[in-house]
């Protein structure tokens, strides 16, 4: 007899940074806000700087977000 193996629900589902694939501790409710984890933040800042020099940070809930005004400028 196969038994299948069932999915987990999806509050015992692992959060994972968007970035770096690491597992997120936080509430899903931060998760949702902020995707990434704080261990990752600082090399996210230096390849967005390496990329271009014309970076401007938004507010979003509790936390910052880099948006690269070069892309914005080609839109």
């Amino acid at each position: 007899m196969v038994t299948r193996r069932q999915l987990p629900t999806m509050w015992e589902r692992i959060q994972r940074c968007r970035f770096c694939e690491g597992e997120v501790r936080t509430t899903a409710l931060s998760f949702a806000e902020n995707p990434y984890c704080s261990e990752c933040l600082p090399e996210r800042i230096a390849k967005a700087a390496e990329s271009t020099e014309l970076i401007s940070w938004k507010v979003s809930g509790d936390y910052l977000r880099p948006i690269d005004l070069a892309q914005q400028k080609l839109q």
